[in-house]
């Protein structure tokens, strides 16, 4: 091999290596983050709790989002766990006062409740048109609704449901005076639980009545030594 295939051999080693080295060390693409509480109660028959819907933004740029739709479900969906209504009443909301849903009353959910499955949708709305979106901050953490669900009374105590994300979109703003659609914006999601527990008042009676029998235990083991 002669001196000049040799040094570009050479060259074009170099430059493979350090590509190699750029691709490896480059931070993963940081997306949206929309989740659902993992540590979910409720006590079968007691009448329905909620949950909300939480939207983080792990990156370092910000995300202006104009609408969202998500599809959530029950698994399994066997109907002892179901989901009952659904509004925008939960902590700092992405869309507080620029909703479409409170503007016009509307629910949060777009299909019929209860059931297993539901559909929460909304997109920003102003009167005066001039808001189009809202932005996410870099950190920043916002929620996209609530979501309230009851378990049937003879749903077994300690029976886990998994509330899934099954689908969804975020919408950037679109372009009002090319019509041009508003771009779909990434998001990872994070499934909940739900865990069927036991009446909170149950739990002291029988605190109770554990600690009236070690007592009673206590005092027949003193009887009988006298």
């Amino acid at each position: 091999m002669s001196g000049e295939n040799l040094r570009r051999m050479r060259w074009l080693t170099c430059l493979l290596s350090a590509a190699l080295w750029l691709a490896c060390s480059a931070p993963a693409w940081a997306v949206l983050q929309i989740s659902i509480p993992t540590d979910l109660t409720a006590v079968p028959g007691g009448g329905p709790e909620s949950f909300e819907i939480s939207i983080y933004n792990p990156d370092a740029v910000t995300y202006d989002i104009a609408g969202f739709d998500l599809m959530l479900s029950l698994i399994p969906g066997t109907g002892e766990a179901m989901f009952t209504s659904a509004d925008t009443g939960s902590t700092d909301y992405l869309f507080s006062g620029v909703s479409f849903n409170d503007a016009f009353g509307f629910d949060l959910n777009i299909t019929p409740l209860p059931d297993t499955m539901v559909i929460t949708s909304d997109l920003v709305f102003d009167w005066s048109g001039t808001i189009l979106s809202v932005a996410l901050a870099p950190g920043e953490t916002r929620t996209l609704g609530r979501v309230f669900y009851e378990l049937d009374a003879g749903v077994a105590l300690g029976t886990t449901f998994s509330v899934a994300i099954l689908d969804g979109t975020l919408g950037g703003p679109g372009d009002p005076l090319t019509g041009a659609p508003p771009p779909d914006i990434p998001f990872d999601t994070g499934d909940g639980e739900i865990t069927a527990t036991p009446e909170p008042g149950s739990l002291t009676i029988l605190a109770s009545l554990l600690g009236i029998g070690m007592l009673a235990s206590i005092w027949r083991r003193r009887r009988r030594s006298t």
